[in-house]
C-alpha cells in the first residue's frame, strides 16, 4: 500500500489511483481500479449500490487497507474536506449548529457559549447561501437529514479544501436547498478545488460535473458526461447483472 506525492508531467492529475483493490474477506469490493482525478474539476462517481463507490472514497481517506497505489500531487493546502452519506448523532451530544461549525474549525477543543465565539468570516456568506443562518441555535440532532447534510457540507468547505469528497451529499435535501448546494459546488473548480461526487442522480451529473466514472467493483466506463452517459450504458450501470462489457475510456 502506497500513498505518496505525485511527481510528473506539466499538468498531472491531483489524485492518481492505480490498480487499487479493497477486499472484504475473500470478496473484492473494488478490484484493480485505476482512475485519474484532474485538478479543479467535479468528477462524479456513479454505479449500483454495493459497487464500491463509498469504499473508493474510504481508500482515498486512508480508512481502509488496500493494495495498489494512490498518489496525491498537492499544490496548495493538501486539505481534504469530506461529506459522508449521513452524520449519525444521538441526543447525548447537545451541540448546536453554531458550536459545531466553530469547534470543527479549531485546532484544539474549545467549548463555550456561542455568544463568546468569534466565527470564521468565511462562514457567514456560506450560511446564507446554504440557507442555514436561521438554524445556528438549533441542536444538530434536531435538524432534518437535508439540513444536517448542508451543515456538514459547510463545515467541509471552511477552510477551503484542495480535495472535496462528497458521498451522496444531496440526500434528504429539498429542491431549493439542492439548487443552493449545486450552485456552490459549481463554483469550486474556479477556486482550485477538485471535487469527487458520489451520486445516483444522473441529471445532477450532467448539470455540474466535468467527468463521470461508472464503478461496479471495476471501472466500467469513464469520460465527459455528455460523451459516455448513453442510454445503453446508463441502463447497464444500474443493472449489475448486465455489467459484463470491458471498461471503456472516453477521451477528454
Amino acid at each position: 500500500m502506497t500513498v505518496g506525492a505525485g511527481v510528473g508531467a506539466a499538468a498531472p492529475p491531483l489524485i492518481e489511483v492505480r490498480a487499487v483493490t479493497v477486499r472484504h474477506g475473500a470478496e473484492s469490493v473494488i478490484d484493480r481500479v485505476s482512475i485519474d482525478f484532474a485538478r479543479a474539476e467535479i468528477h462524479a462517481i456513479i454505479g449500483p449500490n454495493g459497487g464500491g463507490k463509498t469504499t473508493l472514497l474510504r481508500a482515498l481517506l486512508g480508512q481502509v487497507p488496500f493494495t495498489g497505489e494512490i498518489r496525491a500531487g498537492w499544490r496548495a493546502s493538501g486539505r481534504i474536506g469530506y461529506v459522508p452519506q449521513r452524520l449519525r448523532l444521538g441526543s447525548a451530544l447537545p451541540i448546536t449548529v453554531a458550536e459545531f461549525l466553530f469547534v470543527a474549525a479549531q485546532r484544539r477543543p474549545l467549548w463555550s457559549r456561542w455568544q463568546r465565539l468569534r466565527p470564521d468570516p468565511e462562514v457567514a456568506p456560506l450560511l446564507r447561501r446554504l440557507q442555514l443562518d436561521h438554524l445556528l441555535g438549533r441542536r444538530l440532532f434536531e435538524l432534518s437529514g437535508g439540513e444536517r447534510q448542508r451543515v456538514v457540507l459547510l463545515q467541509a468547505l471552511v477552510p477551503l479544501p484542495e480535495l472535496l469528497l462528497l458521498d451522496g451529499p444531496a440526500g434528504g435535501i429539498d429542491r431549493v436547498g439542492l439548487e443552493a448546494v449545486e450552485s456552490m459546488l459549481q463554483e469550486l473548480p474556479a477556486q482550485g478545488v477538485t471535487a469527487i461526487l458520489v451520486t445516483h442522480d444522473l441529471d445532477q451529473v450532467m448539470r455540474i460535473s466535468q467527468r463521470v466514472t461508472c464503478l461496479h467493483h471495476q471501472v466500467r466506463f469513464s469520460g465527459p458526461p455528455a460523451a459516455v452517459l448513453t442510454d445503453d450504458r446508463v441502463l447497464s450501470a444500474f443493472r449489475p447483472a448486465e455489467l459484463v462489457a470491458s471498461p471503456v475510456e472516453a477521451p477528454r
